[in-house]
Order: structure tokens, then sequence, then C-alpha cells
């Protein structure tokens, strides 16, 4: 039986990808066509389809990569002191390009200094897979709250955001790779997105990577919001 999934899924991820990178190609191909026939009138915007699906490309693969190495159990953690605080701040920035466009604001509400040790690439790739979740479901002049608090020995990062919750029926099923529930509810791809339904299970890999946890707190019509659980290290 559990070979059977394995092939199940390994036959999913082959057929997905597939169609990803023929879909790409096939844009690819017409870009290049009609800027070779000079039909273009704005060749920028020609240009900037193809830098759009060479990032989702190159965004896709990523992906698989981490997911792969973190499958196989060969995926170690480049562990280091560094503040949460100022590593989300950082982060919230770079995702202020994307919630510019759709004319979505981040508030950011950070407690107090938070030193962790982990590895703070991982951690902020988890971060913004969340914030381009939340920003994607937000519809224009809606807010994305991120915040960052201590409980004990825990830091807790919550982000939420305004949009039209995610239906019951999903919830179960959002952290499932390839999972993309209802697109309808997607308005673009994202900054950091691939589109491809592996963001947020990559964010709870990297969260339980730093034996934390990341959970879906709350969906409906107001808004979703999502809790990443991490143990402050000795000392913090």
């Amino acid at each position: 039986m559990k070979i059977q999934i394995i092939d199940s899924v390994r036959l999913r991820l082959t057929l997905w990808y597939v169609s990803v990178l023929a879909v790409a190609l096939v844009a690819f191909s017409l870009v290049v066509y009609f800027l070779l026939a000079r039909t273009l009138y704005n060749r920028v915007d020609a240009i900037r389809m193809i830098d759009e699906q060479a990032r989702r490309l190159t965004r896709i693969v990523e992906d698989m990569f981490i997911l792969a190495r973190a499958d196989a159990g060969r995926y170690p953690l480049r562990k280091t002191k560094f503040y949460l605080d100022e590593m989300i701040e950082e982060t919230a920035r770079t995702a202020s390009v994307l919630a510019s466009s759709n004319q979505v604001a981040i508030d950011i509400v950070n407690s107090s200094e938070a030193l962790f040790y982990g590895d703070e690439d991982l951690l902020r790739q988890m971060v913004l897979n969340l914030l381009d979740n939340a920003i994607k479901h937000t519809p224009t002049s809606g807010t994305v709250r991120l915040r960052v608090n201590r409980r004990s020995r825990e830091y807790l990062i919550e982000v939420s955001d305004t949009g039209a919750g995610i239906p019951a029926e999903a919830q179960p099923r959002i952290f499932e790779r390839f999972y993309r529930g209802d697109k309808a509810r997607s308005r673009s791809e994202g900054v950091n997105g691939s589109g491809a339904g592996l963001g947020l299970a990559i964010a709870r890999w990297i969260a339980e990577a730093h034996e934390g946890s990341l959970e879906l707190v709350r969906s409906d019509e107001i808004g979703t919001t999502f809790l990443v659980t991490l143990p402050i290290p000795n000392g913090g």
C-alpha cells in the first residue's frame, strides 16, 4: 500500500511538472516568435513576460529541491544566531513589492527583540511564503497583518489577511503538496510563489524542522490567520 501511494505521488509530480514546463515553454516560444516577427508594440512587456516565466520555473525547481532533500533527510540546517524580528521586517519589505502592486497594506507588529538560533534563510523563506499566500488572497485596499510575540519559551509569528477565507472543505488539505484549493480566490502567482501549491507545505516543513509548528488557526468570511510557533533557544 505504501509503495502504491509513493508511486501515485511520483506520477502526480511528473504530470504536474511536465504541464508546468509545457505552459512556460509555449509562453517563451510565443513571445520570442512575436519579437522576431517585430509585431510586438511593447518589447519591454515581452521581456518582462519572459523574465516572469523564467523566475517561476526557477522557483519551482528551488521548491522541489528543498522538498526532495527534506524527504531524503539531507537538508542540514545552517543554524546561526540572529534577530527574528529584524529578519521578519526585512522579509516584509521584500513582500511589499507585491503588496503595493495589489494595493494591499502590510501591518507589522513586533513586541520586542527576538534572538533566535536557527536557519535564517529557511525561516525567511517560511515567512515570505506565508506573506505571499496572504497577499494573494487579500482584496484591493485590504490588509495583511504580521505579528511577532513571545509566549513563555516560544516565539509566535502570526500572519493574517482580510480575504474571503478558505472553504471549510478545503481547510484539511491546505498543507498538502500541489493542493491549490479554489483558484478563484487567488489574484496572482505572487512575488515568491510558483503557483504550484507548494508554499504552505514548505513553510510547515521549515517550522517543523526547527521543532516548531505551523497551523491554520482561523479562516472565515473576514479573513484567515496562520500561526507559527518556534521554541526559544536556551539563553533566549
